[in-house]
């Protein structure tokens, strides 16, 4: 999915999520200028978490889609 920077700025937090499926590449003046993609973390990763550390689920928030 391509969108401009301006776009982006003003709902970055749906583009966030919606990351998680795609790549989100960002325009600016009309040419791409940068990429939004998903992250993963590995077991490794996981290793380093505290103990106590919250878990956020992105998907119990809500994204209008009539935005895209």
């Amino acid at each position: 999915m391509e969108v401009s920077s301006t776009e982006v700025q003003n709902k970055f937090g749906c583009y966030l999520k919606l990351a998680q499926f795609e790549e989100i590449i960002i325009t600016k003046n009309g040419k791409k200028a940068a990429v939004i993609k998903g992250y993963t973390e590995t077991e490794k990763d996981l290793s380093i978490m505290a103990d106590h550390a919250e878990v956020y689920d992105w998907r119990s928030e809500r994204c209008p889609m009539r935005i895209f």
